[in-house]
């Protein structure tokens, strides 16, 4: 069985906003503190299963922004 997650519409829509435009027009998005959380983790736990190990950076950057 596969690991399904849950995605909210905002998230989706700020996803899909970055993968349809150049990295100008996305990287000045500004997406609620709540979406920027779960695209995050989502991005994460895609990179880990594209890697099929666990990503130290995600550790680091909390560290940093902490």
């Amino acid at each position: 069985m596969r690991n399904l997650t849950k995605i909210s519409l905002e998230a989706l829509k700020y996803l899909r906003h970055f993968q349809r435009s150049s990295y100008r027009d996305a990287s000045r998005a500004r997406p609620s503190p709540e979406v920027q959380k779960e695209a995050e983790s989502l991005m994460q736990g895609y990179f880990t299963y594209l890697l099929e190990r666990e990503l130290n950076t995600p550790g680091f950057l909390k560290k940093v922004r902490s």
